[in-house]
């Protein structure tokens, strides 16, 4: 017998930010941190999803053990030591972070702080019972979704020049109704999403914004972060922080030099009343507050200052991204030079050396070569991201039809369904979310690589294209992703 790691008197449990819910194919564990809201996912197998059920801060290693030996045949002479190596080998599996979590599963009790010790959350086991014959552990598509973003309003006070959403105007006569959106939000909830992301538009531009934080707090979804480019009063700033629910607030600004800033998003006064929203924030007692930076040929000179101004003012982090394409309101002129990113890469790490502590980075990245070989081009092709719309999460437009994402066209032939008459789960479990997002018919491609591709059912179904990026770049989801080796060079839009 292999002599366990554990005590019997160990007490493990699931960690205070994983949130477990039976998926009917699995059970999915999901994690969600304050600061980030839903940060990753893990799919547990029905036994390995039992055990971790029953680590709720009560019982012993010992304890989980003794109950374990019910999964074994009675007749079995062994059921102790067979029970025992599956709990040795539940916690040893979950005892690191995996796969885009950044925290374990389960950690022994007395490794949590006084204050993590009262989040842990209590689970019933009978309620995690996946019968083996639904198990599906490759079926990427969970029973309802676990996340859904929510663009409240398409309305903004600003227009960036390199704004990446559809702002197609919906007149709040047209925005879904109130009454409408309380009733989606408590079907998500007793659906199991975990987390209702707001963006717009502005959100703070959205008339119903504190009944729906009201809601998303009375149902206990996670926290949420508010992104905007609104003047935020003292008022306003005093009322958010109330919010049990609301974890901070994400203003953008691209330059602390007045004109510049004013200038990129067309609005006269617009860096003055940033600033001052930043102080009103800080003052209301809200210290989660973080900027995005847009780096344009316009911006690149000043991304220093504009670093050191808002770390001064006790902004972290400083995100900034490098402006790349999108659908709606591209133009050339906004792409950096590629020899302007040696210069960017010196001063980030002058950054560093001033502030060793902070994470300093642009997001997007310079522009990459392409690649040269068949197999350079294979290889990146076979690293891509895995899509998660339709399969994890879904977007709601302001006027309450469903789209993949925040940066779709908002136009019939990409909506998958319609919220003002259909309830989450119709679309969800649609025929539209299907064709359009998993199960695809080659015939819509006719003219594309992808029509006679071998690869089709692999690409579309189990990694999920980018349909997104299809959109921008050649105007229809019926496109091969940019990227692809077989795709088509030139653009069909």
């Amino acid at each position: 017998m292999i002599k366990s790691a554990y005590e019997p008197s160990d007490v493990h449990v699931v960690h205070p930010e994983f949130r477990l819910r039976n998926d009917r194919k699995y059970i999915v564990a999901a994690q969600v941190r304050e600061e980030e809201g839903l940060s990753g996912l893990l799919r547990l197998g029905p036994v390995e999803g039992a055990v971790v059920s029953m680590f709720d801060g009560s019982r012993t290693y010992h304890d989980v053990v003794d109950i374990c030996t019910a999964f074994l045949p009675d007749a079995s002479s062994q059921r102790w030591e067979g029970a025992e190596a599956l709990v040795r080998h539940v916690i040893s599996h979950h005892s690191e972070p995996r796969g885009q979590t950044t925290k374990p599963l389960l950690v022994r009790k007395s490794d949590l702080t006084a204050e993590e010790r009262t989040c842990v959350r209590q689970y019933r086991p009978a309620d995690f019972i996946v019968p083996f014959g639904n198990c599906r552990l490759d079926d990427p598509k969970l029973a309802f979704p676990i996340s859904l973003l929510w663009l409240v309003t398409n309305t903004c006070q600003v227009k960036c020049q390199y704004c990446y959403m559809d702002r197609s105007p919906v007149a709040k006569e047209d925005l879904l109704p109130w009454e409408r959106a309380k009733e989606l939000l408590y079907e998500a909830h007793r659906g199991g999403t975990m987390e209702i992301r707001i963006s717009g538009g502005d959100p703070l531009c959205y008339p119903y914004l504190f009944e729906f934080l009201d809601t998303l707090q009375e149902l206990d979804f996670a926290p949420v972060s508010i992104p905007t480019k609104s003047y935020v009063s003292r008022e306003m700033a005093s009322r958010l922080a109330q919010y049990r629910i609301f974890r901070g607030i994400q203003f953008s600004i691209d330059s602390t030099v007045p004109e510049i800033a004013d200038f990129i998003v067309q609005s006269p006064g617009f860096y003055h009343r940033t600033m001052e929203s930043i102080q009103n924030v800080f003052a209301a007692g809200i210290t989660n507050v973080n900027t995005k930076s847009v780096i344009t040929p316009y911006t690149l000179p000043t991304i220093p200052k504009l670093y050191r101004d808002l770390r001064g003012l006790g902004v972290k982090p400083v995100i900034l991204a490098t402006y790349c394409r999108s659908g709606y309101w591209h133009e050339d002129k906004l792409y950096n030079h590629p020899n302007d990113y040696q210069w960017l890469d010196a001063e980030l790490g002058k950054l560093k050396e001033e502030f060793p502590d902070d994470e300093i980075y642009y997001q997007n990245g310079p522009p990459g070569l392409k690649p040269q070989t068949e197999e350079e081009c294979r290889t990146r092709w076979q690293s891509r991201s895995r899509c998660t719309a339709g399969r994890e999460h879904i977007a709601i437009c302001a006027n309450g039809k469903v789209v993949a994402c925040e940066q779709m066209p908002e136009r019939e032939k990409d909506y998958l369904g319609d919220l003002r008459f259909q309830s989450i789960r119709e679309v969800w479990e649609g025929e539209a979310l299907d064709k359009y997002l998993l199960h695809p018919s080659r015939d819509q491609f006719a003219g594309t690589a992808c029509l006679t591709c071998e690869e089709f059912d692999e690409c579309q179904t189990t990694y999920g294209p980018c349909v997104r990026e299809s959109c921008i770049h050649f105007g229809t989801r019926w496109a091969p992703v940019p990227g692809c080796p077989k795709a088509r060079a030139t653009r069909t839009m």
